[in-house]
Order: structure tokens, then sequence, then C-alpha cells
């Protein structure tokens, strides 16, 4: 079973409305069963319309949070002053889901879908809060979510939900095991760590990573890493177009709304200087004709004003390419960070599945050790033995023969039962080095089929 937790909300009616309807569609085929808990609403064949009467009520109740604690105090203790409440709950809608492995889809009925919920609403200390349970049969097996209300209808208290994803991590393990449930080690092993005080997180991976790893089962470290750098390298293909396109979008923006009127500005102020800067008697004749006239002042005073609009131009093309270039280089950084974190991640799964293996193989010895000493016990001759072995003339250097135990015929010791009940040839695995999945190699000397041959 996995549970997952959404994050807190402030509108019942939202959740409702996602909840009890197809993904964006206005049907309601992936809707199973709707109970309600500690609401006064009765089942009836409008689902829909139950869930909305039951959102209703758990807004109101949040809402009137406060006149439900003045109403318990009253109740409680009418002789005492009451105390004005602090500030009302923000968030009061908790949602929660859970989900189970398709390899336990013939045990997941609705009574067992019931039972987790409530049993997670108990474990999350929510039973007498007002809660509606809604199955989807969108997926295989089905699974159910949890809509609650995070203030007691009761008493008006705030439910307490630090360290929930502990407990229902916890909930889920219990609750595996007495019903025969697949467990996942990582939880195990997760929780033993946070009993012991040291701090455990697990990494969400994404579903398209999830599916891209699901791919790679099976598979060597060698091809994981070359489909992994061909799907990067498209990765930035595919953003290098991308940003092509922007900054050509962005350059007819900037080119509509300020590049025409500077490039008309600054021919103006050429004109200008060279109208000013003129050499020759002529043009000192007519320098002197403007002096006298006022004309030259005048152009003067229109070159600096020119001067001084292009340069407003030149800083407020400056002001918009400064965050468009923040901006596309904040993309390449994070796709360079992304991708360095998926090969960390396809490194980790490799590290994992050897560590897996190898634990694997210590659990084959554990068990043959042990149930050779189980049968040394109970006085039974372990095959193998030399008492009861059949001796076999062994041919020496020197020609005659010496007196040898002869193997055991098809090895049928403990260690080999053992290993046959883990280790399969369907799975491609060596019995005799588990550490390393037998892979068919047509020269001895490559250790990996896929990676290119060198020419000799």
């Amino acid at each position: 079973m996995i549970p997952r937790v959404s994050k807190a909300g402030r509108s019942f009616k939202g959740i409702v409305l996602y909840m009890s309807h197809d993904q964006k569609a206005a049907t309601s085929d992936r809707v199973g069963f709707v109970d309600f808990l500690n609401l006064p609403v009765l089942a009836s064949p409008d689902k829909v319309r139950d869930m909305e009467r039951a959102g209703a009520i758990m807004a109101w109740t949040a809402m009137h949070q406060s006149e439900l604690k003045h109403l318990h105090h009253h109740q409680t203790s009418p002789t005492k002053p009451f105390r004005q409440p602090g500030r009302a709950l923000a968030q009061p809608v908790y949602s929660f889901s859970l989900r189970f492995d398709p390899g336990d889809a013939p045990k997941v009925d609705e009574a067992l879908l019931r039972k987790a919920a409530h049993g997670a609403l108990k474990t999350l200390g929510m039973q007498n809060c007002q809660a509606i349970i809604v199955q989807h049969l969108d997926s295989h097996p089905s699974h159910v979510h949890v809509i609650a209300c995070r203030v007691d209808p009761k008493t008006g208290q705030t439910v307490n939900t630090q360290r929930d994803f502990y407990k229902l991590s916890l909930f889920a393990q219990k609750f595996s095991r007495e019903h025969g449930l697949r467990i996942l080690s990582t939880r195990e092993q997760n929780n033993e760590l946070r009993r012991q005080g040291q701090a455990a997180k697990y990494h969400e991976v994404p579903r398209s990573e999830w599916e891209r790893r699901r791919a790679y089962r099976g598979q060597t470290q060698y091809r994981v890493e070359q489909r992994r750098r061909e799907q990067q390298e498209a990765d930035r293909v595919q953003l290098a177009g991308r940003h092509r396109q922007e900054i050509q979008n962005f350059k007819s923006l900037v080119t509509g709304a300020y590049r025409r009127d500077r490039d008309r500005i600054e021919a103006e102020i050429t004109r200008l200087r060279t109208k000013l800067g003129a050499t020759g008697l002529f043009a000192a004749a007519v320098r002197l004709k403007r002096k006298l006239t006022r004309e030259e002042q005048a152009d003067k005073r229109l070159l600096t004003s020119l001067i001084k609009t292009r340069d407003n131009c030149d800083r407020r093309i400056a002001e918009l390419r400064t965050p468009f270039a923040r901006k596309l280089r904040g993309e390449r950084i994070a796709l360079a960070n992304r991708h360095a974190a998926e090969l960390e991640r396809d490194r980790a799964y490799f590290e994992s599945e050897r560590q897996r293996e190898g634990r694997e193989t210590r659990e084959i010895k554990r068990r043959a050790l042990k149930a050779a000493q189980a049968k040394a016990a109970r006085g039974e001759p372990s095959p193998g033995d030399g008492a009861n072995t059949p001796v076999a003339p062994v041919p020496t250097h020197d020609g005659p023969t010496r007196d040898t135990p002869a193997p055991a015929s098809g090895d049928t010791g403990p260690e080999r039962e053992v290993r046959e009940q883990l280790w399969n040839r369907r799975d491609g695995r060596n019995p005799d080095r588990p550490h390393r999945p037998r892979k068919p190699r047509s020269d001895s000397r490559d250790h990996d089929p896929d990676r290119p041959r060198r020419r000799r």
C-alpha cells in the first residue's frame, strides 16, 4: 500500500468537484463507492450531489470553528470564563490517497479499501472528524481518496497533522503485513532509521522518470548510460531550438517598439553632425549666416535632445534584454541541474541493485548454513560428506591412481536447494555468480555485449 498526502487546501468545493468527476470531463464514470464519516448525509443514487452536500457541511464546520469552541467550552466548563480563540484555520482541507501494487489486485476489494481508509484516519487522529471516502476505478487495482476537515465538529479543535507522512508509512507497513500485501523494503529501512532517530526521506521520482527506469530493468549500465546521454542531448537540442525562436520573437518585439525609432533618431543625429561639422570656404560662410540668425544654436539644442532620446531608447532596450537573458540562462541552468540529478539517480539505482544482489547472496549463504546446521543437529548426513560419498579413482601425474571423493552428482546440497528457490534461469542470473547477470558472450574478452567492440 502506498499512501500519498496532498497539499493542504482551502476550498472543499474544488476538491469535491475534482474527486466526484472524471479528469477534465463532466462525467463520473471513475467514481466507485462513496462513504461519509460523521456527516449527516444519507447515501442516494446521486453520488455527486451527496458529495457536494458533504463538502458544504465540512465548509460550514471550518467557518464556524470559534462558535464550536465556545459551545464546547460552555457544555464542559460553564463556570470558567471562555478565552477567545486565536486566528481561524487558514487551510482546513486535508486529503490523502491509498494506492496498491498491481500484484495485490486479487486481494483489493471494497471491504479492504474501506478498512484501510478508516484505519488511516484513526492513525492520524481524525476518527472524530468529518470525512468523505471515495473510490476511483481508473487504476488497477482501484484506489481510494479521503477528504477530511481538520476541525473537530464537537470540540472545534484543530487536529494536529505533524509527522503525518511518518504515521501513514508505519500504518501502511503494518496493514500490508496483516493482510498479506506487497511490502516495500525501502519503507522498512526508512522507518527503522526514523525509529533510531536518524533522518530518512524518500525522494519522489517523477512518473516519466519512473517509466524510463522501469524500461531500463534487465539492461546493462553501459546501455542505460548511452540512452541517458541520447535523451539529454535531445533535451538540449529542443531547448536550443525553443530559445532561438524566443530570441527571434524578442528581436521582433524590440524592433517594433524601439528599434525603428532609434534608427530614425540615429540617422537624424548623423545628418546634424555632418551639417555642423562641414568644412571649406562656402561652409564657413553658411555657418556665419546661421550663427547670426541663431539657426546653429537651434541645431545644437536639437542634436543634444536627439542624443538624449537615443540613450533613453538604448537604456529601455537593455532593461528588456536583461531579464530575458536571465530567463534563458536560468532555463539552461535548470536543464543542466536536471540532467545531473538524472545521472545521479541512475548511479544510485545501479548501486542499490548491486547492494540488493549482495544481500540476496548473503541470505542464500545464511539459509544454506542454517539448513546444514539443522540437518547436523538431527544427525542426518549432508550430501557431499566424505563418509557416504562414492570414491572415484583420479589419475595422478605419475600414472597410478589415488582415491579421492567424487563430486556429488547433480549438486544436491542444501545450498543448491536454497539457490533454486531464490534464483532461476528465466531471470537471466547466474547462480554461481549472483552479483553479475548472465549474458551470452561471443568473445570472452568482451565484458559487455552492448559495448562497441574495438577493431583489430
